[in-house]
């Protein structure tokens, strides 16, 4: 694993300025540092990364990205309310 971290790392620091690979090699990031956030618990900085991986995307990507997210929020209930009549 420390080596495919290695290779990931490289990856993003060399093809994220290629514009046909960003969305691929941001994405690529995301899922390397959502890895860490749930096996290796380092803290805030993950997070952090992961947010300065978003700016590499382009505005339509950028906004596509939300609206699904801000979609499958919509979605999902958190807290439900109590009446009587549930």
């Amino acid at each position: 694993m420390t080596y495919a971290v290695l290779f990931i790392q490289l990856l993003l620091s060399t093809f994220i300025w290629w514009p046909r690979c960003t969305n691929v090699i941001v994405a690529l990031g995301i899922g390397m540092h959502i890895g860490m956030i749930v096996f290796l618990r380092l803290g805030v900085i993950q997070l952090v990364s992961i947010s300065a991986l978003l700016l590499f995307l382009n505005d339509a990507t950028a906004r596509r990205l939300l609206s699904w997210l801000t979609a499958a929020r919509a979605g999902v209930s958190v807290f439900r309310h109590r009446t009587s009549a549930n």
